[in-house]
């Protein structure tokens, strides 16, 4: 976990982004994955998406963190999985 940045915002992918429409990175912006300078090494996926949806996710890390302890520099495991298998997000500290 790191600090944030706005770097993605100028990339190809999020062009044209509005408040409507920000453009979100996974892994995220707060991590060393999916920010500057991880992002040059690991490049993360940019999509633009809906503000509730991107407002949530965002919501849901902040969470995720403070629930867990998490302070910066430290590591966790992220496992995705595709919409379709329908499995529910779960969040294990400890």
């Amino acid at each position: 976990i790191g600090a944030r940045s706005r770097w993605h915002e100028s990339q190809p992918e999020c062009v044209g982004s509005t408040a409507a429409m920000p453009c979100d990175e996974f892994p995220e912006n707060r991590t060393y994955e999916g920010g500057d300078p991880g992002a040059t090494k690991h490049r993360p996926s940019l999509l633009k998406i809906p503000f509730a949806d991107n407002s949530g996710l965002g919501g849901s890390f902040s969470q995720f963190r403070i629930q867990c302890g998490l302070a910066d520099s430290q590591s966790f495991l992220v496992i995705p999985t595709p919409p379709a298998l329908g499995i529910p997000t779960h969040r294990i500290c400890g």
